[in-house]
């Protein structure tokens, strides 16, 4: 019979400590409760999604003409009906909920950008 020896646990250098994800949302760790994140980003959720709509609908009231020819409108009005889903659907766990989020902002800034073009510095 082999006995196995034990090795010592891999140590981590000082960036790999900062930079690794806490899992302990509790604990004396934790920045802030999981709940207060979560009411945040319920809020966050609620007023881009009534914005996206208000903006949505103004855009297609105004340039009804050019909408069926312009796809960054139909991605945006695409967003918020997800992020209207988001918003409601608060079962869903906090990473779903904020990567619906976090991508429908980066779909009406990469929109804007794409309607628009970037401006100059």
């Amino acid at each position: 019979m082999r006995l196995r020896t034990l090795q010592p646990p891999p140590t981590m250098s000082t960036w790999q400590t900062r930079l690794a994800p806490r899992r302990d949302w509790h604990g004396r760790q934790a920045l802030v409760p999981l709940e207060t994140c979560s009411r945040i980003l319920e809020l966050y959720s609620w007023s881009f999604a009534l914005m996206g709509t208000i903006a949505v609908v103004f855009v297609g009231v105004l340039y009804r003409h050019l909408v069926a020819h312009v796809p960054a409108f139909w991605v945006a009005a695409g967003a918020v009906v997800l992020q209207w889903c988001g918003a409601i659907c608060r079962g869903l766990p906090f990473p779903v909920r904020y990567g619906i989020f976090a991508g429908n902002c980066v779909v009406f800034l990469v929109s804007t950008v794409v309607v628009m073009a970037i401006t100059p510095n």
